[in-house]
């Protein structure tokens, strides 16, 4: 099954992983078609996506390491055409994340991920971080490889 046929017959609401958006915009040859299917299912309003500022950070560091800075500009265009609502850290989502972190043993960024998902209510995580599916008692955890094509 195609990961968006998946996702569309289970989930209303969703939040995706920096690895995601990644794939995308490096064009990665497994995941960047299965996640641009899905990109275009969230702009055609078919699913509503919900994903941390923090993604704007973590798409970023390579351009600005390599001082690319036609990249920075390009990424920064394509997060902000997507229909995706980009959810401040708060402490509400601080204090989610530290809970995840002590409960789960989670690295710091992926706990402020997937509080942010549980925060704005979003019914599954997708995302490529096999450890990650830990936490699948909070909330659905979507692995991308396990749709991987070819």
């Amino acid at each position: 099954m195609q990961l968006w046929s998946y996702i569309s017959t289970r989930y209303r609401h969703i939040s995706l992983d920096t690895a995601c958006f990644i794939y995308v915009f490096e064009d990665h040859p497994f995941y960047a078609g299965l996640v641009q299917e899905l990109l275009q299912a969230i702009n055609a309003g078919k699913i509503a996506c919900t994903s941390s500022v923090l993604v704007f950070l973590e798409c970023l560091v390579l351009p600005y390491k390599l001082e690319n800075y036609s990249a920075v500009a390009t990424c920064q265009r394509f997060l902000r055409l997507l229909k995706i609502n980009y959810q401040d850290v708060n402490e509400q989502i601080t204090m989610e994340a530290a809970r995840l972190r002590g409960v789960y043993h989670v690295k710091p960024m992926d706990a402020l991920h997937l509080a942010t998902a549980l925060y704005c209510g979003s019914e599954a995580f997708i995302t490529n971080d096999k450890e990650l599916k830990r936490v699948d008692k909070e909330i659905p955890i979507i692995i991308i490889d396990d749709y991987k094509l070819g």
